[in-house]
């Protein structure tokens, strides 16, 4: 009897080290951090004699860097497909700082451009290889949400400080989720995510220094780049 069940433990070793790297389905959270590049579409319309049209997209818009966290579920119907779905908030930012020197006195300028993403997403999972310990995989899927810029500053003249803040632009936002994983142990996840921008966000119009002639639409996409970890609980 203790050579069949000393048989039988022996035979469920392998089994056993298979299930320490299988990948879990349940509840996860994660946190992210990256890097955003924004491109500007700017379409002038002169209302001049010949009511010319004009289009043209820049890589001048302000970047960021990016931290996040997500909250969602991942569900496997096998080990190598899945579906989760997911709530994620992402903050961007870009300060620059300038300093200028007038009659003896420095003004100390601090301007920031702060991009705030909230998407409900929808990933397919695939995994590709597997092994006792870790797998690896893609996802493909799709983000619906909102997405606002705001622009801050501070002044600092002679002590004395002044601030601004100002809603540069928001809109409805559609994001494309591409990305590679890696899953150790089952519950740890770490994923290269890419989101890729298909609706951009229109900049509230400011006012017109042209006369009345000229007038500009401001659209800003954001391919936001991110590296991050969650936990399968």
């Amino acid at each position: 009897m203790k050579r069949v069940f000393l048989s039988m433990s022996l035979a469920a070793l392998p089994l056993c080290a298979l299930a320490d790297g299988e990948v879990s389905s349940g509840v996860f959270f994660g946190i992210d951090t990256g890097y955003t590049i924004g491109f500007q579409t700017n379409t002038s319309n002169n209302q001049g004699a010949q009511n010319n049209q004009s289009t043209t997209t820049v890589t001048t818009a302000p970047n960021y860097l990016n931290i996040g966290v997500k909250l969602g579920y991942n569900f496997y119907f096998s080990g190598s497909f899945g579906l989760r779905g997911y709530v994620d908030y992402i903050y961007g930012m870009n300060l620059t700082n300038i300093h200028t020197t007038e009659s003896g006195i420095t003004v100390t300028q601090h301007d920031g451009t702060h991009l705030h993403y909230v998407n409900l997403n929808v990933d397919v999972l695939i995994n590709f290889f597997s092994s006792d310990s870790v797998t690896f995989g893609s996802f493909v899927g799709i983000g619906f949400g909102y997405g606002a810029m705001v622009s801050t500053g501070v002044q600092n003249n002679n002590n004395n400080n002044t601030s601004t803040t100002r809603n540069i632009g928001d809109g409805f936002i559609m994001p494309i989720n591409l990305g590679l994983s890696l899953i150790a142990g089952g519950k740890h996840r770490i994923d290269l995510t890419m989101k890729i921008p298909t609706f951009g966000i229109r900049q509230n119009p400011i006012n017109n220094q042209g006369g009345g002639n000229n007038n500009q639409q401001i659209t800003d996409r954001h391919l936001i780049g991110m590296i991050g970890y969650s936990y399968t609980f």
